[in-house]
């Protein structure tokens, strides 16, 4: 009778932990230079954009990103050359990285051509937990005022 109740008593508190583990689940937060998403002024952003990417949880601790997909959305301009009609579409420009920040024709780009209305999203941002698993975090979206 007693084996029995220790099994109950232990089968309880497993439970009651792996609950309270699910209701403490971590938040992350992906910043860019301090940016932690929004609008921003394109010179702001002209300055941030050869930063690392930073991962930090609900208490500060940070995480080392391993890798990143970046989608750039940007206006752009075309002139047909039979009529000489110009029209502006969006344009999307996307990549991997296996690190945490753009290479430096990526960053070079951005920071060349950047102008109000354009978007960046940071996405599929991954980090390396301290056991040594890797997770993904939120999304970084950034648009130029």
């Amino acid at each position: 009778m007693t084996l029995f109740a220790m099994l109950i008593t232990a089968l309880t508190t497993s439970s009651a932990q792996t609950a309270n583990t699910a209701a403490q689940k971590k938040v992350y937060q992906t910043t860019l230079g301090g940016l932690t998403g929004g609008t921003v002024a394109p010179e702001r952003l002209k300055t941030v954009i050869d930063s690392a990417l930073a991962v930090r949880d609900e208490r500060r601790k940070a995480y080392p990103v391993t890798g990143f997909r970046i989608s750039y959305l940007f206006n752009s301009r075309f002139e047909d050359e039979e009529t000489g009609l110009v029209t502006t579409k969006r344009a999307l420009r996307t990549r991997d990285f296996d690190s945490d920040r753009l290479d430096p024709d990526w960053a070079a780009s951005i920071r060349d051509n950047t102008r109000k209305g354009d978007e960046l999203i940071f996405s599929r941002v991954m980090v390396r937990l301290p056991n040594g698993r890797k997770t993904f975090v939120p999304d970084l979206r950034i648009k130029v005022e």
